[in-house]
């Protein structure tokens, strides 16, 4: 896999961020994102990661679905990259270091070459040419500074509705209002006034210890405007700022936790609370915070001999916790940059994991091979009807039994702590980070199953989920426009069931057989509590063949590869029947616009060169190359090519399997698992027009 690495401080990210990303999906099978933490004109890293994840969910390029974007967990995102390269990239592998033109001469990256090749990783740098005009993050912040909303939309990607490009708008300008309140509004004489004040505050409260006080008046006269936030009244989860008061608030009162603390078993038994136990980490810190703090205050404030012995107890049992919190944060930090973290993020895609191209079946190694599979799946397609492969988003779930109660989780196929143990709606956020569309899809579904469970248990008892915890519903979640495809609906799409194993410390995912007709009785039966939220539910989409495919229609149509002296015009049979072994592996040293690429030989890059009208002469040094380039292109061409004569002549309850991302086969006589054929989606979604004769 080829990964392009692409770390910035995006405050905010814009058109040009965005194109640059898209520029980098041409190049790489995936566009690894990672946003600094350092916020800029009070624009922070949690609403620059929202951004960017409303630029993809909102985008319609296929290209949108290879980038992963997250926050940098070090104070650079440069920082993070090395420890990528040095640590977790795997050996014979390539990376991509993203530069923008600004950046050419910068030496951020003149190391890596040297943590790299020790390890056979190949790195090269992609100096990004200038996006959307060139325009900058000092220009789109002095934009926004100066509450140009009409310029700051040309700079933002125009296919965002109107709604969120104000939302966007919204957003940022109240950075900037904050911004003013807390550091605009003071001249040289009320900042050194203020100044003295802090000073003087400071040695106040250090006298009266932990009490909650009020800020004296004196200290706060004199000022033009005002120097401190009023408490809110609705809490915001954390102190004010500004603000004297010494507590937390809480952010939502149906999220409150009743808390006792006047003595350590009241808090033991707070924090065993079923309450306290199914909130997400971030939110159990707090409440534990909010504990110490409040046994603290009660203990400095007690005369009681007999008292103030109990709240030392509790005082020291808090703090306890309070240092446990503390580690398994760092814990969770430090996991979460692990070398699982980006292993899953680069297979990220869903549990059912990669499904093989008929050129990846082993049986397939010549030209003909491949003519030979494309027929055997059109015959078994003639026999029994294949499924629909819905361009959807994986949200596969399994039953577990959490705290002896069974629910249903949603589990990614990693071997991340939350994906083994199963992910819970309190969990999205642990698992996916702050502004993730997957936290969205994972709530509506976990609503939809644990509201049925009640009543679909003969079913999963049948199905053998009541009691194997490693069987999965394989399923895809939908929701109007997809990565390419627009549905006008909201559904699920059951395929079936999986079942996990683990083999040298792996998991294993397989397809699991199961009851035909008991699948379609849970989908009945889940109808009701999906349409509560809006959602169809529906299971394997099958296929129909309408008539036979046209093979020998795309055979003979001729395509044209340019050489320097000459150019070649072969029928596509031809051309095949020249390619004796499929280069599936091979890579090559190819020439593009200047500089030198290291691409597979069986790629779309590749692809679009040889059969693009360039001469293909001046793509490589060698003639070896250059014919392995040839066969590995060819094999590309006819897949599409037979792959669209089988889509259109396939139709389904959805309509022509031509509008949706492929076909799934099914069949042990050709490959013991499934394989897709997808036609003009391999190459992601826009079938190539390249010249006929």
């Amino acid at each position: 896999m080829k990964i392009a690495l692409f770390p910035g401080g995006y405050k905010p990210p814009h058109l040009g961020h965005y194109n640059a990303a898209k520029y980098l999906a041409d190049k790489a099978d995936k566009v690894i994102i990672r946003i600094g933490s350092k916020p800029r004109n009070n624009i922070g890293k949690e609403l620059s990661n929202e951004i960017w994840h409303l630029y993809k969910e909102f985008d319609p390029d296929p290209r949108a679905k290879k980038l992963i974007i997250s926050i940098a967990q070090s104070n650079s995102p440069v920082t993070d990259v090395y420890e990528f390269v040095e640590n977790i990239v795997p050996e014979n592998s390539e990376v991509i270091l993203a530069l923008g033109e600004k950046d050419m001469s910068d030496g951020r990256y003149n190391n890596i070459p040297r943590i790299a090749e020790p390890r056979n990783i190949k790195s090269q740098i992609e100096f990004i040419p200038p996006q959307a005009g060139g325009i900058s993050g000092t220009d789109i912040r002095q934009i926004i500074k100066s509450n140009n909303k009409e310029e700051f939309f040309k700079y933002i990607p125009d296919f965002l509705p109107e709604e969120i490009k104000e939302e966007i708008w919204t957003k940022l300008i109240d950075t900037q209002q904050i911004e003013e309140f807390m550091m605009g509004t003071m001249n040289k004489q009320e900042m050194a006034r203020h100044n003295k004040n802090m000073k003087s505050l400071k040695k106040y409260l250090n006298k009266q210890g932990d009490q909650m006080i009020p800020v004296p008046t004196n200290l706060t006269s004199g000022l033009k405007r005002k120097l401190y936030e009023d408490d809110p009244k609705v809490g915001t989860g954390k102190k004010p700022k500004g603000s004297g008061r010494r507590l937390y608030t809480d952010e939502n009162p149906k999220d409150t936790i009743r808390v006792k603390f006047s003595s350590k078993q009241d808090i033991i038994d707070t924090l065993n609370k079923s309450s306290f136990k199914s909130k997400s980490h971030a939110r159990q810190s707090q409440v534990i915070n909010l504990i110490h703090q409040r046994v603290r205050a009660a203990y400095n404030r007690s005369k009681d001999p007999e008292t103030k012995s109990r709240l030392k107890t509790a005082l020291d049992y808090a703090e306890q916790r309070k240092e446990a919190s503390k580690e398994k944060t760092k814990r969770m930090k430090k996991e979460s940059f692990s070398k699982n973290w980006w292993l899953n993020i680069l297979n990220e895609g869903g549990a059912a994991g990669h499904m093989a191209h008929p050129f990846d079946l082993p049986s397939v190694n010549t030209g003909q091979d491949l003519v030979n599979v494309f027929n055997q799946a059109a015959q078994s397609l003639n026999k029994k009807s294949g499924s629909v492969k819905i361009d959807g988003i994986n949200s596969s779930i399994r039953l577990v039994n959490l705290d002896g109660k069974p629910q249903f989780v949603l589990d990614r196929g990693s071997k991340k702590a939350l994906d083994l143990r199963g992910v819970t709606k309190q969990d999205l956020v642990d698992r996916f980070g702050e502004g993730h569309g997957m936290i969205k899809i994972g709530g509506n579904v976990l609503d939809i199953f644990n509201n049925a469970l009640p009543s679909i248990q003969n079913e999963l008892k049948s199905l053998g989920m009541l009691d194997n915890p490693n069987i999965m519903i394989n399923m895809e979640y939908v929701s109007g426009q997809t990565n390419v495809q627009e549905y006008n609906k909201n559904f699920l799409a059951l395929h079936g069931l999986l079942e996990i194993s683990m083999d040298n410390n792996k998991r294993i995912i397989r397809e699991k057989n199961y009851n035909p007709q008991v699948m379609s009785k849970l989908i009945q039966k889940l109808e009701s509590f999906a349409k509560d939220k809006g959602f169809e539910v529906y299971g394997d989409v099958p296929t129909t063949l309408t008539k036979s495919p046209d093979f020998k229609s795309a055979l003979n149509t001729k395509y044209t590869i340019e050489f320097s002296d000459r150019k070649e015009t072969k029928t596509l049979s031809q051309w095949l029947s020249e390619v004796d072994s499929i280069p599936k592996t091979e890579r090559l040293k190819m020439n593009v616009n200047g500089s030198v690429k290291d691409v597979g030989a069986l790629s779309k890059q590749v692809y679009f060169e040889i059969f693009g009208g360039k001469n293909v002469d001046d793509l490589f040094d060698s003639e070896q190359e250059l014919e392995t380039a040839i066969k590995g292109a060819t094999i590309y061409l006819a897949t599409e090519k037979l792959g669209d004569e089988v889509l259109n002549v396939l139709n389904s309850p959805m309509g022509s399997v031509n509008n949706h991302e492929g076909v799934v086969i099914r069949d042990s006589d050709i490959y013991n698992k499934p394989f897709k054929i997808t036609g003009k989606f391999i190459t992601g979604g826009v079938s190539s027009q390249f010249q006929k004769k």
